[in-house]
């Protein structure tokens, strides 16, 4: 307990003039007074920068591959926590169902459904060549255009690709986006409310799940090489493909058309989630695949007008650490906003050069299609509205699952979803004095931390969550003689009126404030390592208790408010964490800091 066992005896009331106070302490009221009312709580640009679907975006250089890795596995954590799937949902038997199968010229398809999530089928078709034989398989997602995965028109056709794919050598599945075609047990828009982001319950996070299981099923089709996988899609397609590329390996090759780009990272419901493109966009996203190849095509008629010039040499100079610039291939064609028939004829030579052995590659076709209607391709399902359910589902197993991570992958998660991609192990502290100030910033976190030190004649430190005009505690601190760094966690607030696709692009305000917690206790234990307290108002404890657990170095808690463990949820708004199992983890992690401490 150390210097808490006096502290916590001292009057809270006492700045305020009773009781009377001795001169000493009162000067030291009145000092820490002046202090606060002079500390300028200045905007951190870094932190609340306007950034959002239609900003114009860059992507930093990396000067070496080892540096970029560092980077990619930060990247694929950010995703997977964001998507909510880490811990990823336990794998069920997809138990696949045929419900129609037609035989066309250059290829057979089918009309299948396959359980991605128990209580949930995902519907699509599943072309193939005619011929007998072992082939690649791809995975083929559809944007936004109204007829989902069976529309078919000049400018864009699903079928189309599919069957042409198909017919060169391809086995091709293509799924429903959630809410489209007979995939109807949740709307296409859900995860808006405060109980879903805090579960990360939302299309981005389904979708993504679901194509993983779609290559589970493709890999268990006994007609397909599962060494040979791939995938492609447009607009919103694309997106998905993306991010597939990004945390699935297996992925082989992707094509992506009319999404990449540096001026638009897309904005549907399903291309959003709450802390996916904090501090990152489709650019990095994108060159996640390196050294895989990689098709982007631009059109001169939507956002991916200039990524030939503007994101293309990003994405390619991450392709050069890998000494495989020319596996990352580009092309743009006059149209508008599309995958017509040049887009599908590049997609098709684009697979077979990567897929196909040389004495298989034939020329690209683009198949006419006049005997498939579009009721051919669905089974005509309406499955009803299920949400509550599937959410009840998903937070069941997303607390077994999390349940089941060791205490490295709990503390890894946990720092993730708070915007803190380091090592606690390695973390690192740079401190710069500004008049009163000390402002600190963390390896890895962009955010500079406004605080004040004041020094002590004791070995003991402590770091104080306080706010203005609180200044009881702080001063009890001062006259024990402790080393006390004040820390204004979160000084700043996300701006009013902020667009819906905000946390998108941004942590939430209390991820900063635990931010800015966590770098405020690594600074003090690299200057005063013996014994460090942490002291919290009851107003900022749930955040001090994730701050303390998310750090390798123990802390004494007894300054902490203790608050309601139901309060704890309403306290601490920070999207994905009851999908990692909320204050409970938390909790879990101090217990046994507490324990190893004692040891």
């Amino acid at each position: 307990m150390g210097i808490f066992a006096g502290i916590l005896q001292f009057p809270r009331t006492a700045c305020l003039g009773a009781p009377p106070l001795d001169k000493g302490l009162k000067e030291s009221c009145l000092l820490l007074s002046c202090l606060l009312a002079s500390l300028p709580l200045l905007a951190q640009e870094p932190r609340f920068a306007d950034v959002r679907a239609k900003s114009h975006v860059g992507m930093r250089p990396f000067g070496h591959l080892e540096e970029w890795e560092a980077r990619r596995t930060q990247l694929r954590r950010q995703i997977l926590a964001a998507a909510g799937l880490w811990p990823e949902p336990p794998r069920h038997p997809l138990a696949p169902r045929v419900f129609r199968r037609l035989t066309q010229p250059g290829f057979q398809v089918e009309t299948v459904t396959i359980a991605t999530l128990p209580g949930f089928r995902l519907a699509g078709n599943l072309y193939r060549p005619n011929q007998s034989g072992r082939f690649p398989a791809i995975l083929l997602s559809h944007g936004h255009w109204k007829g989902g995965r069976a529309h078919h028109a000049h400018d864009y056709s699903v079928p189309a690709l599919a069957a042409s794919l198909a017919a060169q050598g391809f086995v091709v599945f293509a799924p429903d986006m959630v809410g489209y075609g007979d995939t109807r047990q949740l709307p296409h828009v859900f995860g808006k409310s405060r109980a879903e982001q805090q579960w990360a319950f939302h299309p981005l996070g389904l979708q993504l799940w679901n194509s993983i299981r779609s290559l589970d099923y493709l890999s268990s089709l006994s007609y397909v090489d599962p060494e040979r996988l791939a995938a492609t899609g447009t607009s919103g397609g694309a997106s998905q493909t993306l991010l597939l590329a990004a945390v699935d390996d297996r992925v082989q090759a992707s094509a992506l058309a009319g999404m990449v780009s540096a001026s638009f990272q897309g904005d549907d419901a399903c291309e959003e989630a709450p802390g996916l493109r904090a501090s990152t966009n489709n650019l990095e996203f994108a060159a996640m695949a390196a050294p895989r190849p990689q098709l982007l095509i631009s059109a001169t008629g939507d956002w991916t007008r200039r990524t030939a010039e503007e994101a293309v040499p990003a994405i390619r100079n991450i392709y050069r650490l890998y000494d495989s610039a020319s596996l990352l291939t580009e092309v743009r064609f006059e149209a508008g906003h599309n995958c017509n028939r040049d887009c599908r004829l590049s997609v098709g030579a684009f697979f077979q050069r990567h897929l196909l052995p040389p004495g298989e590659r034939n020329e690209p076709v683009d198949l006419p299609l006049t005997g498939l209607a579009t009721r051919d391709l669905l089974a005509g399902l309406r499955p009803r509205d299920n949400r509550p359910a599937l959410f009840a589902a998903w937070r069941a197993w997303a607390v077994r699952q999390s349940s089941l991570l060791n205490d490295d992958e709990l503390r890894q998660l946990l720092r993730t979803l708070v915007g803190l991609p380091g090592d606690p192990d390695t973390d690192d502290v740079s401190a710069v004095s500004v008049g009163t100030e000390t402002r600190l910033q963390l390896t890895d976190a962009g955010n500079q931390v406004h605080t004040i030190w004041s020094p002590g004649v004791s070995d003991e430190a402590v770091v104080w969550a306080g706010g203005a005009g609180k200044f009881t505690l702080a001063s009890a601190l001062r006259a024990s003689g402790s080393q006390v760094l004040q820390v204004f966690a979160g000084s700043t607030k996300s701006p009013r009126g902020r667009p819906a696709d905000y946390l998108t692009y941004h942590w939430s305000d209390d991820a900063n404030r635990v931010q800015d917690l966590v770098t405020a206790l690594v600074y003090a234990h690299q200057q005063w390592p013996s014994t460090l307290h942490l002291a919290c108002e009851a107003d900022t404890a749930a955040q001090c208790l994730l701050a303390a657990a998310l750090v390798s170095f123990p802390v004494d808690l007894a300054g902490v408010a203790r608050i309601p463990e139901r309060d704890w949820q309403d306290r601490l708004f920070i999207p994905g964490l009851q999908h990692a199992g909320g204050m409970a983890s938390v909790m879990r992690l101090l217990t046994e800091a507490v324990r190893l401490s004692n040891e």
